[in-house]
């Protein structure tokens, strides 16, 4: 392992990604066309991760009307803190009630896109901590006091004290790691995508170049080891996995050779299969593990409606939602407790029989990510960026969501 060293902002790392390939696009065609479909996969993965938001590259729209919340965020602004609408948290992870990690950006006076953020929540509030300067796009915390994160292109270990890089042999230039799950300080998982240039030679009909490749590692007795490819999953990109046991667990991805299919891979009996999934145009972003054999996965079913598909052994089921907005959240405690976010700041709960809206609405704003104690208590991150003074941290208390106030301060 080797301790985080400060390097470039992230936003210059995921133009990076696309080095490789674009120093041959001059010398063919093929390479050209290889080129391209890397750059889109690493602009689709950073897009993906931030919750709908690419990085730094954001599209304002003309923002609703100002919210009595918003008027009082802004009233309560103090000199020297960073307008919390400008900061988009990505990720949030709590070992406890009182003990949770949340990680973002912000573009608030920055001279290089987007100034990477770690909070810490130790029950009384949340405060901007020392980290990486990365941008971390996926958090797990354990209540061993561990905590994992995975950045474009490095996984994170916070064992109390540093922040360290793992897998550095496995880590690279074309590699795209995009989510983690950890079962225990000992066992855990990542996925992602690697970029690989296209093979040369004829293409036909019956032959799709290969532009990328999953990503699947397992982490145990201290050491993280990558699964050999399988051709089966040639040009899929994974985006988020849940891990509910050793032996159960799920991932969810999409298949880019041509148009986008959604995937849903299942582990069990120490293997991966994916599954049959029909659903041709839309995609999936975020799954979470409800019970044994049984997971919610979420994002969008057209341009701007949002699909859910309940997955039960091997079979996938798409379940229509009280909302038409895109979901790109989910976190399930069990088969009868879980939470599902989206655009909108739209929050859904299920209580075993059905979905149904719980929670305010915030236009503009895209939920990224959700951590529940309990039915009634949690706490949700997101972009606000399109909302007017939106917050990048919502919380669910005795049931009832609202807006939190942050107080964070540039170094």
């Amino acid at each position: 392992m080797a301790q985080v060293r400060e390097r470039e902002p992230e936003p210059a790392r995921v133009k990076a990604l696309a080095a490789p390939w674009l120093a041959g696009v001059a010398r063919s065609p093929l390479a050209a066309l290889s080129a391209v479909a890397c750059v889109l996969v690493a602009a689709l993965l950073a897009q993906s991760l931030a919750g709908g938001a690419l990085i730094p590259l954001r599209v304002a729209v003309p923002r609703a009307a100002t919210t009595s919340a918003g008027q009082a965020a802004l009233a309560h602004l103090q000199p020297g803190e960073i307008p919390p609408w400008t900061i988009s948290l990505t990720s949030i992870a709590m070992a406890s009630p009182t003990d949770g990690w949340a990680s973002g950006f912000t573009d608030y006076r920055s001279t290089n896109g987007a100034t990477p953020i770690l909070l810490h929540y130790d029950g009384s509030a949340w405060r901007r901590v020392d980290g990486p300067a990365l941008f971390v796009s996926a958090l797990v915390a354990l209540p061993t006091g561990d905590v994992w994160g995975t950045t474009n292109l490095n996984i994170l270990h916070y064992s109390g004290t540093t922040w360290n890089v793992e897998a550095g042999d496995i880590a690279g230039p074309s590699v795209g790691f995009s989510s983690i799950s950890m079962l225990s300080a000992n066992e855990g998982w990542v996925v992602g995508s690697e970029c690989t240039n296209a093979p040369a030679g004829p293409t036909g009909s019956d032959t799709v170049p290969v532009y990328t490749r999953p990503l699947l590692l397992h982490y145990r007795q201290g050491m993280w080891t990558r699964l050999p490819a399988d051709p089966q999953l040639d040009n899929v990109q994974l985006l988020s996995i849940s891990m509910r046991s050793p032996d159960n667990g799920w991932a969810v991805g999409n298949a880019i050779g041509g148009s986008i299919v959604p995937v849903v891979l299942r582990y069990s009996g120490g293997q991966w299969r994916r599954l049959a999934t029909a659903f041709p145009g839309g995609s999936l972003v975020s799954i979470s593990a409800a019970g044994p054999g049984e997971a919610w996965a979420v994002d969008y079913g057209g341009p701007v409606s949002g699909i859910a598909l309940h997955c039960v052994q091997d079979a996938c089921t798409r379940v229509e939602m009280p909302t038409s907005n895109i979901l790109s959240a989910v976190a399930m405690r069990s088969p009868t407790d879980g939470w599902i976010g989206g655009h909108g700041a739209v929050t859904l709960h299920y209580d075993g029989h059905q979905w149904m809206k719980a929670g305010l609405v915030i236009h503009g704003e895209v939920l990224a990510g959700l951590a529940m104690q309990s039915a009634t208590e949690g706490w949700a991150v997101g972009d606000p960026f399109n909302a007017d003074y939106g917050m990048p941290l919502l919380r669910c208390h005795d049931g009832v969501w609202q807006p939190e106030e942050l107080h964070i301060r540039l170094p």
